[in-house]
């Protein structure tokens, strides 16, 4: 599947070239279509050398609800989210950060750059910010299903050699006591009253270990 972020990237990266090039006077001149960044999903925030925002896109309006005459609220947001005073930037800010929004975590990646010209003078800078919260959220997923079961939610048999095989490792100098469930002639459970009745009981039986769970227990579904 086509990567869209490398797109987005390739038009910022020729955006703040074309701005550096032919910025003269302190106007910018757009050498390319203002259309084509304002379809970005990625909210883009351009600035003069006195902070003042010149342009800002569709989605920079659309999702925080900026304009060009925010000049303190912007700097402010920006100040926030990425934990420092604009004054403390490098050349190049690269972050992808977790916040609490309204109750649910969201993650952003966020970018910052200065712009200067031929003759490497300070003559402007960008930020850019997007949501790449369902992008982490799938990671998040795919890396949780390969420690877990994907039914009981219990660590998966690869993980959970993997985790007594570390606490053996880490203190070996004491007893264990290892202890295995097995529900006897299950498949007749399945086929008598159906998978999903089969699903509910094992479902049980994981709900019950953890409420036994303690720090020093290990647990998880060999099957």
């Amino acid at each position: 599947r086509f990567d869209l972020s490398i797109f987005n990237n390739a038009i910022i990266t020729l955006f703040l070239y074309y701005i550096t090039v032919f910025y003269i006077k302190k106007k910018v001149r757009w050498v390319i279509s203002s259309d084509l960044v304002d379809q970005l999903t990625t909210a883009f925030f351009y600035f003069d050398v006195d902070r003042n925002c010149v342009y800002c896109n569709k989605i920079a309006k659309k999702e925080y609800g900026f304009t060009e005459n925010d000049k303190d609220k912007i700097w402010e947001f920006i100040e926030n989210i990425t934990f420092r005073k604009a004054e403390t930037f490098e050349e190049e800010v690269d972050i992808r950060r977790g916040f609490m929004v309204d109750g649910v975590k969201k993650y952003y990646e966020i970018g910052f750059r200065r712009a200067r010209d031929n003759s490497g003078a300070f003559i402007g800078a960008f930020f850019s910010i997007k949501d790449v919260t369902e992008e982490e959220q799938r990671k998040e997923r795919e890396e949780y299903l390969l420690k877990h079961d994907s039914l009981t939610g219990l660590f998966n048999r690869d993980n959970l050699y993997l985790m007594i095989e570390q606490r053996l490792r880490e203190i070996p100098d004491i007893d264990y006591m290892v202890v295995t469930l097995d529900i006897k002639s299950f498949k007749l459970v399945n086929e008598i009253y159906g998978a999903e009745t089969g699903d509910k009981i094992l479902n049980i039986i994981a709900d019950f270990l953890r409420s036994l769970d303690h720090k020093d227990m290990i647990y998880g579904r060999l099957g």
